[in-house]
């Protein structure tokens, strides 16, 4: 069964809500140490990237903010490159980009559904 656009969007909001609610209130030192919660949030950027490959590129176009790339990229070294993973950078990563990639994708999706019931005569 073929996906829509905002349903791999959907799943971008729904693991950045879940490394934040893993990560809240904790320090780097508490993450790198706890093997578990590295998997964990690992895993869950990996779904990230692999989500925003799934944005059709017509979006990523109108979105050149959004560094698709970067995302897609950071997926790949924590899939094909595991042993070199710096959790330093997944950390900063989500301290300071994962509130505004949030709010970007949550945009989009608004546009799009706005879009489509434009387009479909609702109100």
């Amino acid at each position: 069964m073929k996906r829509s656009e905002v349903s791999f969007l959907k799943d971008i909001i729904k693991h950045a809500d879940k490394i934040r609610a893993y990560l809240g209130g904790l320090e780097f030192y508490e993450f790198e140490q706890n093997e578990r919660l590295v998997d964990v949030i690992l895993r869950n950027f990996e779904i990230i990237g692999e989500a925003c490959d799934k944005v059709t590129q017509k979006t990523k176009d109108e979105n050149p903010h959004i560094p698709w790339r970067n995302i897609k990229g950071m997926r790949n070294m924590i899939v094909h490159e595991y042993w070199n993973v710096d959790l330093k950078i997944i950390w900063n990563v989500y301290e300071q980009n994962l509130d505004g990639l949030q709010r970007d994708i949550n945009h989009i999706i608004d546009h799009i559904i706005m879009t489509e019931q434009f387009r479909r005569g609702d109100s």
